[in-house]
């Protein structure tokens, strides 16, 4: 374990050594500092990890739902005094390798945090962030892209409609897409309503114009203070390089300030309330209510109290045998649990809610009724031990996984906890403490759980129900209501101010225009480029005539699992039935293990548990694919045999009679699909597009897309258990033939002498059959351009060009093209001109693809992916373009990769190093004229055509002939 070289006292740099402590737990020392004169905060976590993290985080709370801690967010970022550019922020994604650089809001902090394994890097963008935390230029200019503004809806016509604009305005209308969202707000907001937590510190689209940019001036100044700071550092490193630069470059200008923004926590109410929201109704959706209640809870100071609701909470509903499970999921009265079901810390009082969606609203008392029965019931009886043994392994399981984002996934839950004063932040992530008291508690108290139960669910009146119901006029409304909005605005103008909105369109528009000069940021060169791909050594190997990849590294004692089975030989008809085949793989049940018993084996020994269809295309050959069925879980080497024992029975003897929970799993999956769509409609619109393209991505939408989406929802209206089983049955049949099979397994060197044993032990127990394959392909669709309906405020769009695969001769000069196209032209474009969310181009297997996100302006969208050709090919690219696009490809080909996952991409691609290093070094070869050329010959003039999908409001483009329309 590394060892801190400081002890409580300890004076550095300005900064005083306040805790240090050894994390077992985490195989970490953590380190608290605070800032001698202003007091600011500094928490270093010291691993073994290369992967280093900063997060530079402040208590912001709100006091209205104008979102300008939200713009803020957005504002400080976009140009500061040391770094006089327009977009210092997305200008250092292309000058930097870092692996996460973002920002973002939460109820009651404002953080901005990166990650990167290159030390220079990660003081180039500790530069940065400073000075644009603590020197921002904050122009009014700034505030009204990011923010909000009136403009013209063509900034060239003064006579076109005045509208708003602005990144966050449109981002909120976004968020509100999925009606779920609105009700989790609507919860929070009324459950904590003696708090700033009533406030949507996002921000509520109608209300987001009422924040001024005075307004946002002087919620800076407060807030963004160093007395108000939480400075959290992660790696390999010592943190004194890191300490002295803060306290020179930022703490020693300030004076010290008292802040009186507290978290408080919500008081008890002593009687229960009931909240009605409002959403989009759905045409042919009759069951289409959601219905919940939350229950106010701990407060976060109480760490061990806190530690033992939530585990109270997952036992409520984590898994086929919980309580809620059982008894709201098998009730068939809805679709699944309402989004918002679960525990919550992220505020200060923390909160469980539990409900269902796509329910009847005849049926709401009788979920209501159910949730009370089912709390009054375990209250009673309790819960098994063996459960609760199973929750507890996947807690020390999870400390022992090595995510890829470790440092950083810590440094931001942690925030939650730390911008509240009581709280000894260290204390938080000191688990084993937690755990070993309450086995204590619950080993001499056989009542102690089921007096949480009746505590926190049946005396406690601090409860809100909460129903979430269409109306016929919700879209209309909220259109109606933007209208009258800007409208109002617009009358409050003076004559002065209302002649200036198009000359400042117009100036706007210029602004943006014009080329930042970015050479004042910090910029890494090729030379910082490693110059081959990581090399971790590993052995393939035949066990039982099986393929293994084995990968021995240091996995904190766990054991990893895939598997890939090519499925190439199934059938058009049964492919369509994959998705569904995947999702009920692990949970259906055997002939040994119902699927309660199963998934609770599962839960007590392992996790991620897990069965997709994935496609892998021929790494050197244009649309040549495999269609591939994968599994995976991973668990600590004293339960390995049980791990593979369940797999093998899963294999063996899978029982395809359990029509309650093929319902339940099925009416969930399309409920999660929904919410997706209204989430992440541009990846299910790109996906729709990529149809048009390749097989491959035919097949790939069938199985994950919108494809998958219509099918899915025409099963679950038409439910056939034996004719779903039957097809079921079928698709089984090709997963036993060894051929098909290859198995990745990484582990620590404490288990290389039980490896083989136990892999061959697990595949003895499987019945394997020779088989003759008859590989059967799909072929490109024939929807060139789509739009698919939906009540959506904002819009997703997207094309997809034709490509080629990873280890094809143009592909690298492809990948810097896309950087370019993303940098140069979509994100001017689309986001600082366009007001949408985000534009970009990416390279996948055998397409390129142009997306909007969140988006209010489909029209112009589509001009812009049509004129990028132009564009580019009337454009200087320069020198430093082109350096950047490289550091932006190589930073995602050189993402760090957790333990358990070392080799994957080799594995899953069928590719060598020596194919990954010819791909870097074309990486490094790639010229100019490169671009040039790969942009005439895929982009102005593609090999085939092109796919075009619009996911979002009714509009007119969509009337001409070869647009097809459809409707979610």
């Amino acid at each position: 374990m590394p060892k801190s070289m400081y002890k409580v006292g300890d004076k550095i740099h300005g900064y005083v050594v306040q805790q240090t402590e050894d994390i077992k737990e985490y195989y970490l020392n953590a380190t608290l500092f605070r800032h001698e004169k202003t007091g600011a905060r500094h928490l270093h976590f010291l691993s073994d990890d290369s992967n280093k993290t900063f997060v530079m985080g402040f208590r912001t709370q709100s006091n209205d739902n104008t979102g300008k801690a939200h713009i803020l967010e957005h504002s400080v970022l976009a140009g500061s005094k040391k770094y006089k550019v327009r977009d210092p922020f997305f200008s250092m994604l292309n000058r930097s390798l870092s692996n996460f650089m973002n920002a973002m809001t939460a109820s009651d902090w404002t953080c901005y945090p990166y990650s990167t394994v290159n030390d220079k890097d990660y003081m180039n963008l500790m530069s940065v962030y400073l000075d644009a935390l603590f020197a921002p230029k904050l122009d009014i200019d700034k505030f009204r892209q990011e923010g909000w503004r009136l403009t013209h809806e063509n900034a060239e016509s003064d006579s076109s409609d005045i509208i708003i604009k602005g990144v966050v305005y449109n981002e909120m209308k976004g968020v509100f897409n999925n009606p779920q969202n609105e009700l989790c707000d609507q919860i929070e907001r009324h459950l904590l309503c003696d708090t700033n937590y009533k406030y949507n510190s996002g921000g509520i689209p109608a209300e987001v114009a009422n924040l001024t940019h005075e307004d946002l001036l002087k919620y800076y100044h407060y807030n963004y203070h160093p007395s108000n700071s939480y400075c959290y550092t992660y790696g390999n490193s010592d943190p004194a390089p890191y300490l002295k630069y803060i306290n020179e470059t930022v703490m020693s200008k300030y004076e010290p300030r008292t802040m009186d923004n507290f978290v408080v926590a919500q008081k008890n109410l002593a009687t229960a309330r009931e909240i009605f929201v409002n959403c989009a109704a759905s045409k042919d959706k009759k069951n289409d209510h959601t219905f919940t209640k939350t229950y106010l809870l701990t407060d976060t100071s109480d760490l061990y109290e806190t530690f033992v609701v939530e585990m109270v909470c997952k036992l409520l509903v984590s898994g086929e045998n919980s309580p809620f499970y059982k008894n709201l999921i098998e009730s068939e009265l809805g679709s699944g649990y309402a989004e918002a079901t679960g525990f919550s810390n992220t505020v200060r009082s923390t909160n469980f809610t539990v409900g269902l969606q796509d329910i009847a609203p005849e049926n709401v008392a009788k979920v209501d009724a159910i949730i009370s029965e089912t709390f009054e019931k375990v209250s009673k009886e309790g819960f098994a031990a063996d459960r609760i043994e199973g929750v507890l392994n996947t807690i020390i399981l999870s400390q022992k996984h090595q995510s890829t984002r470790k440092g950083l996934n810590m440094g931001l839950n942690l925030l939650y906890y730390w911008v509240v004063d009581e709280i000894n932040i260290i204390d938080v992530i000191k688990m084993s403490q937690y755990i070993d008291y309450f086995k204590k508690k619950i080993a001499g108290d056989e009542n102690y759980l089921k007096d949480k139960v009746k505590q926190y669910f049946i005396d406690n009146k601090h409860v809100l129900s909460a129903t979430l119901k269409p109306t016929e006029s919700y879209k209309d409304d909220v259109v109606t209501a933007e209208k009258k909005l800007c409208k109002s605005i617009y009358d409050n103008l003076s004559e002065t101010e209302k002649k200036a909105i198009y000359p400042d369109c117009q100036r706007f528009a210029k602004m943006l225009a014009t080329k930042d000069n970015v050479e004042c940021l910090p910029c890494l060169s090729v030379d910082d480029i490693d110059k081959e791909f990581e090399y971790v050594p590993f052995e393939t190997r035949m066990i039982d005539d099986v393929s293994i990849h084995k990968v021995l590294y240091g996995t904190n004692g766990i054991v990893y699992f895939s598997a890939l089975i090519c499925i190439d030989d199934i059938p058009y008809d049964l492919k369509k039935y994959l998705g569904i085949f995947s999702l009920i793989f692990t949970r259906i049940g055997t002939e040994k293990s119902d699927c309660r018993q199963i998934t609770q084996r599962q839960e007590f020994c392992s996790k991620g548990f897990s069965s997709f269809v994935s496609i892998t295309h021929q790494p050197r050959v244009s649309n040549t694919y495999k269609s591939l069925f994968s599994i995976g879980s991973y668990c600590l080497e004293n339960f390995s045999t049980e791990m593979f024992d369940i797999w093998a029975e899963i294999f063996d003897s899978i029982k395809f009679t359990d029509k309650t929970q093929l319902k339940a799993i099925l009416n969930k999956s399309l409920a999660d699909y929904n919410s997706s769509i209204s989430d992440s409609g541009h990846s299910f619109a790109m996906s729709k597009a990529g149809s048009n393209v390749c097989g491959a991505s035919a097949l790939s939408d069938d199985l994950g897309g919108l494809g998958q989406y219509y099918f899915l929802k025409k099963i679950v209206e038409n439910f056939d258990s034996d004719h779903i089983f039957g097809k079921l049955k079928e698709i089984n049949k090709y997963l036993n033939c060894k051929k098909d099979w290859r198995i990745r397994v990484n582990y620590s060197p404490t288990f290389e002498d039980k490896i083989d044993s136990t892999l061959s032990q697990f595949l003895s127990k499987i019945t394997f059959v020779d088989r003759v394959s008859h590989p059967v392909y799909c072929k490109p669709k024939n929807d060139a351009k789509c739009h698919v309906k939906c009540p959506y405020q904002v819009n997703y769009v997207a094309q997809t060009i034709p490509g080629v695969p990873i280890l094809h001769p143009d592909r690298p000069k492809i990948e810097i093209m896309c950087k370019i196209f993303t940098k140069n032209y979509l994100h001017k474009e689309i986001r600082e001109k366009g007001g949408a969310y985000g534009g970009n181009a990416r390279v996948t297997d055998n397409k390129i693809e142009f997306y909007s996100y969140r988006d209010p302006n489909v029209i112009n969208t589509i001009k812009v992916f049509e004129e990028a050709a132009d564009f580019l090919l009337n454009c200087d690219i320069t020198d430093n373009d082109l350096l950047e696009a490289k550091l932006s490809v190589f930073k995602n080909l050189d993402a760090p990769v957790s333990p358990g996952d070392k080799t994957s991409y080799l594995f899953s691609k069928n590719v060598s190093y020596q194919d990954m290093n010819e791909y870097r070094q074309n990486l490094f070869n790639v010229k100019i004229n490169d671009i040039y050329d790969v942009c005439r010959r895929y982009i102005r003039d593609p090999p085939a055509r092109s796919g075009f999908c619009v996911i979002g409001e009714e509009a007119e483009f969509s009337q001409k002939e070869d647009w097809i329309v459809e409707k979610i």
